[in-house]
């Protein structure tokens, strides 16, 4: 199927959940097909450093399209290295959504998320363009795809207080003799999601996860890598990005960002921080974090197991991915 040039538009800029290059103009391939305004949601998922990010612009471009980032900690402003947040160069012109939008210290839930990725689906569609999400953090996406994922528990402040000077292993061998369930399907790494998980347990007896509800149809594409590859991408990547992410630790810690914040956004975040709360040098900085990026990745992959419905593509098969998506933007059957 050959792709027809589009009308540069300039819609974007004045809309308060578009992120994108200030000054650019927007040059997108489409398809007929892309132009309904129901037209399924394209996902994208994969773990870290497999490649998300520049899929999700190249397809935008293909399939006239802009992208909706579901990523937890990309919310944040000026954590732009730390969280691995694509360039506006990279962007090559696609509005990007959900980038930037949270000053850091602000709470940011999947509730939060939820609204605002509804809303910026809703406008992409209004417009003709395709909604394309991305992102690697797995809950995002699960609260984003289906309803019944999450809760309206309100939060327990008098439990938070307590919860937050609980050690990680206290709170996740709590979690698991709660709910087993819930365990397995929870970033037990990130005490956020344990005390919001064990909140919402301890209200309801159970964490109200089982059944999923489709809210939107959907097509998914994972990106695949082995391990020995990804592990490569993840040291590449770090060693890119490790200089400037101390820089911007440094600068948040020193505009008075709480430190216990920061610890709990997980990953480079965290390790960085430790960096100067507790005096761990460079080096061993590099190795805990490339260890614990590893480890993510692991887990992201189990994660996604969740959803049989996903197409798997290597890195060397994108033309054969294009070719399957022209083929499901033509008619084919969606996936839900």
């Amino acid at each position: 199927m050959r792709a027809e040039v589009a009308e540069p538009v300039d819609a974007h800029d004045s809309k308060s959940c578009t992120f994108w290059c200030e000054g650019s103009t927007p040059s997108f391939g489409t398809t007929n097909h892309c132009m309904q305004s129901e037209n399924p949601l394209l996902v994208i998922i994969g773990p870290t450093a497999s490649g998300k990010s520049d899929l999700a612009v190249d397809l935008a471009l293909r399939y006239r399209g802009e992208v909706v980032s579901a990523d937890s900690r990309q919310v944040y402003r000026n954590l732009d290295s730390t969280t691995g947040k694509i360039t506006g160069q990279d962007m090559r012109g696609v509005p990007h959504h959900l980038l930037d939008i949270v000053d850091p210290g602000v709470m940011h839930s999947a509730h939060d998320f939820v609204d605002r990725a509804t809303a910026c689906i809703q406008d992409i569609r209004s417009r003709n363009y395709l909604p394309i999400v991305a992102g690697g953090t797995g809950f995002y996406i699960e609260a984003l795809l289906f309803h019944g994922t999450m809760s309206n528990v309100p939060r327990n402040e008098s439990f938070r207080k307590d919860a937050e000077k609980r050690d990680l292993q206290s709170l996740q061998t709590e979690l698991k003799q709660r709910d087993q369930h819930a365990y397995e399907r929870t970033d037990v790494q990130n005490p956020r999601r344990l005390i919001r998980t064990l909140e919402v347990i301890r209200a309801l007896g159970v964490f109200p996860m089982q059944q999923r509800h489709p809210r939107y149809q959907y097509h998914m594409v994972g990106i695949e890598h082995g391990m020995t590859h990804l592990r490569e991408r993840i040291q590449r990547r770090l060693d890119d990005r490790f200089s400037a992410m101390v820089q911007e630790i440094q600068k948040h810690l020193d505009d008075g960002v709480d430190p216990t914040w920061l610890d709990n956004l997980g990953l480079e975040c965290r390790h960085v921080v430790r960096m100067f709360t507790e005096h761990v040098d460079e080096q061993t900085t590099r190795e805990n974090l490339f260890r614990a990026i590893v480890a993510y990745a692991k887990r992201q992959r189990t994660w996604w197991k969740r959803y049989p419905e996903t197409v798997w593509y290597r890195e060397n098969e994108r033309k054969q991915l294009y070719h399957d998506l022209d083929d499901f933007f033509a008619g084919g059957s969606t996936r839900t």
